[in-house]
């Protein structure tokens, strides 16, 4: 079950940046993923359109996945379903942040 979230982040898009808003997310134990909408950069056409990223929270030694590493070039990629993203392949670079994930805990009616 995915619900909306008010994160917002940037992520590395060689040789540039891409700033993000996220619009959803799914957590498992400490692994999440969530989607969002570029809101800038310097990719050409990339406003926008919908990203995913996955953060397997690690403490120290976080990794990352993100949907372009399986789907392609998020301008080419036309109508991404929510969280939807890659295995977190990737280790955070020392230094540039450390992400925590929290469990989604929703309030249940009796």
């Amino acid at each position: 079950m995915a619900h909306t979230a008010g994160a917002h982040g940037r992520a590395r898009s060689h040789p540039g940046q891409l700033p993000w808003a996220a619009v959803a997310s799914v957590i498992g134990g400490k692994v999440a993923v969530a989607t969002g909408v570029i809101t800038g950069g310097d990719l050409p056409g990339a406003t926008g359109k919908r990203v995913g990223f996955t953060v397997h929270d690690m403490g120290r030694h976080d990794r990352l996945g993100y949907s372009w590493a399986s789907v392609g070039n998020p301008v080419e990629t036309k109508d991404l379903p929510k969280c939807v993203s890659s295995a977190p392949f990737e280790r955070v670079k020392s230094g540039t942040g450390d992400f925590r994930v929290l469990p989604w805990q929703p309030d249940f009616v009796e």
